[in-house]
């Protein structure tokens, strides 16, 4: 338990387009945009400092030109996570960081789950989209944009009002002089993002009797195991050579010895399995029956 300074500032949400240039936004909306912006406010000060900790949200104003909610936040400090994003004492700079980074990640994946997430070792990751493109942020963005608070909170506050007649939004801080913004139409991109987490992993060896080879690249070749049928790609890159220059060759009743990998893991709370060959120990032909002759 730490006992440190709290978070006392303002941000300020701000929308733009049609009535909003004249201060003006649906009452109903409107107030579901502010129980949404402090609940996902309230979700990344939890991520960053723990479960613990308070964070309250009083509106200070709302200003015209643009229809602005500016907000005074107050994060308690009861519980520090070890694991902080902020190192001690808290700092306002910092919390803004974060929020800019998930607005970063959300942008970047375009509402698609990662292609890759690569752990880094100073308690960031690296992700990849299906552009291949990279960017590198806090370890704990993945917790955010994966929570499904989280993306009924953005959706609420961020995807509807820009699906209906906002054009842009931001987020601003007035005393750091910094923003974080969406436009139209990168609406779609926020929401709960499906990362696969692993739950369980093993390695057996057994014999797989081969129901359907495939010899296009990257595909998934059928195995009976003795009770179930399943698609399994093969990683044993000498293996496949010896496929592809016509070493191997496969008739009915093969059977192959593998080293097998079984992978099962949850993706927005769908559970999965994988399942892949590693190494191909040995390659079993059935033995030819004779013929009777009379």
């Amino acid at each position: 338990m730490n006992d440190l300074e709290a978070i006392n500032d303002i941000l300020s949400l701000e929308y733009k387009g049609e009535n909003a240039d004249l201060g003006r936004m649906n009452s109903y909306q409107a107030a579901k945009s502010i129980i949404a912006f402090s609940d996902y406010l309230s979700a990344i000060a939890k991520n960053i400092y723990g479960e613990k900790i308070e964070l309250t949200t009083d509106i200070q104003g709302i200003r015209g030109e643009s229809f602005d909610i500016d907000f005074y936040l107050a994060i308690g400090s009861y519980a520090v996570s070890t694991a902080s994003f902020i190192s001690s004492p808290l700092g306002f700079k910092e919390y803004f960081e974060f929020i800019k980074e998930t607005f970063k990640a959300w942008l970047h994946l375009k509402g698609l789950p990662p292609k890759t997430i690569v752990p880094q070792n100073d308690n960031s990751v690296k992700i990849e989209n299906h552009d291949g493109q990279v960017i590198n942020v806090n370890n704990s963005v993945i917790n955010i944009i994966s929570d499904s608070r989280v993306g009924k909170a953005v959706e609420e506050f961020i995807c509807k009002p820009l699906e209906g007649g906002i054009s842009e939004l931001s987020i601003k801080s007035p005393k750091l002089k910094d923003e974080a913004k969406v436009e139209k139409y990168q609406a779609g991109y926020f929401k709960q993002i499906g990362i696969e987490k692993p739950l369980t992993e093993s390695e057996v060896k057994m014999g797989l009797q081969i129901e359907s080879p495939t010899f296009k690249e990257g595909n998934k070749w059928r195995f009976f195991d003795g009770q179930n049928s399943f698609m399994a790609d093969i990683k044993d890159e000498n293996f496949l050579k010896k496929v592809n220059l016509g070493i191997e060759r496969f008739g009915k009743g093969d059977t192959l010895m593998v080293t097998l990998r079984i992978k099962q893991s949850s993706t927005l709370g769908n559970l999965s399995l994988e399942r892949s060959v590693i190494e191909v120990l040995d390659h079993q032909i059935p033995p030819q029956q004779a013929h009777l002759t009379y």
